[in-house]
């Protein structure tokens, strides 16, 4: 079925969205972001992305995106670099698992909930310039475990990503 997306659709920053994600620490520069949106303005998704330090700062290096409203708002909006994929997210009780492709995440929460909030930015290209996107994030995680590798998984969280601002 082709869609046909006109405008205003998707709305133009900013986006609130709430869901439930699961962070790893990817390598020592950078971190995995597996997250089941819950609400945003173009519905319900999932979502995969890789943020990590460059030499201009935090930046989202790789997306996937189970939308394709939310590829085309997140590129046109921030220069995220989203690209259109079927992702799986489970989430039972205290387990959690996320799927894309053959490669499966499950994690297992473990111990109490704490509250997490947080304003941060990175650094993303849009129509050629460089930007600055500001997001802020607030909800509630607990420590998370796959295996002997550990995770923060935030069962409920509230972002807002705001208009991206020049830096060129």
């Amino acid at each position: 079925m082709l869609v046909t997306l006109t405008p205003p659709y998707p709305p133009p920053p900013p986006w609130h969205l709430t869901g439930t994600a699961i962070l790893f620490l990817h390598d020592w520069r950078s971190v995995l972001a597996l997250v089941h949106y819950e609400t945003s303005p173009v519905g319900p998704y999932n979502e995969l992305a890789v943020g990590a330090l460059t030499g201009h700062g935090p930046s989202v290096v790789e997306m996937y995106v189970s939308s394709q409203a939310a590829m085309i708002g997140g590129r046109t909006g921030w220069g995220f670099p989203k690209q259109l994929r079927e992702l799986d997210w489970e989430h039972q009780a205290r387990r959690v698992a996320f799927q894309i492709d053959s490669r499966k995440w499950r994690v297992r929460a473990s111990g109490p909930s704490f509250p997490v909030r947080a304003h941060l930015w990175t650094v993303q290209i849009l129509n050629g310039r460089r930007v600055r996107v500001p997001i802020k994030i607030a909800g509630r995680a607990r420590l998370a475990f796959q295996g002997r590798r550990f995770a923060l998984l935030m069962e409920s969280f509230e972002m807002t990503v705001a208009p991206p601002l020049p830096l060129d």
